[in-house]
């Protein structure tokens, strides 16, 4: 799988997309298969992508070996061109030798997919797994900022730091609705902890987009960061009167774990 595969014709991918329906085994394999296929190929615009979800079942040697690769190369945001959520689906439902797999992520050309293998790997070997994020935290943007947001939502204290920075918006994140979910889990995140930890319930300005049930973002790079700059500070307050007697807890937690799904 690589960026070769782009010069695949549409009749190479019917073909290629039969073969590989015609090694499943069961009529649910084929229901899964074709669902994920219909849908990856409407967002996704590589072949790899296309018929990466047959190859997570049935070859995640080989679907290892395209995220190790770079699944975003020479395109200028990964996260709006499928790294993200191709690998989240493989961290998701890699069904074999799944710890050897998500450790061989760790080296990706990709941060985004980098973070993934560490974020799934916890469910694995919690031990490895929080390890690699706490390094992957040093990334910049926002694959760092999951990576700290994960240590946080397992208690980890001192990954708070760096979480905080999600906050802050960059002239490239400004209508980005990823960037901004991040900022929203740190907000949930902080709320079931102050719960949990009896302690008053943070009350952030409010930001355009976070809590409001808007379609759209900010209109501008100046709006986005003088309002992220507004919230980073906020909680860098909050965070500092109350961290010594909060406990981080995110109550979703055992559940998705069971699941093993971030």
């Amino acid at each position: 799988m690589g960026q070769n595969d782009t010069s695949m014709t549409d009749v190479d991918v019917r073909i290629f997309r039969r073969v590989l329906l015609d090694s499943l085994t069961t009529t649910e394999s084929k229901t899964v298969f074709q669902y994920w296929y219909d849908h990856l190929r409407k967002r996704f615009f590589s072949i790899g992508d296309q018929a990466f979800v047959v190859l997570t079942h049935q070859d995640p040697s080989a679907a290892v070996q395209y995220l190790i690769g770079g699944s975003s190369q020479n395109v200028s945001d990964p996260i709006r061109h499928g790294s993200y959520v191709v690998g989240s689906y493989f961290g998701w439902r890699c069904e074999h030798d799944r710890e050897k797999y998500l450790t061989q992520l760790l080296v990706s050309d990709d941060p985004y997919i980098r973070v993934v293998g560490a974020v799934y790997l916890t469910f694995e070997n919690r031990t490895e797994g929080i390890a690699a994020l706490y390094k992957l935290s040093d990334l910049p943007g926002d694959p760092g900022a999951w990576a700290a947001l994960t240590l946080a939502r397992y208690g980890e204290k001192a990954a708070v730091p760096r979480l905080l920075k999600v906050c802050l918006t960059s002239d490239t994140e400004y209508d980005d609705w990823n960037h901004f979910l991040l900022q929203k889990r740190l907000m949930e995140l902080f709320s079931n902890s102050a719960k949990k930890s009896s302690i008053d319930q943070p009350k952030p300005p409010h930001v355009f987009g976070l809590d409001d049930n808007e379609s759209h973002l900010f209109e501008d790079e100046a709006s986005a960061r003088t309002a992220g700059w507004k919230l980073y500070h906020f909680y860098q307050r909050w965070w500092n009167e109350h961290a010594n007697r909060i406990t981080l807890i995110d109550p979703w937690l055992p559940a998705l774990f069971d699941q093993k799904i971030d």
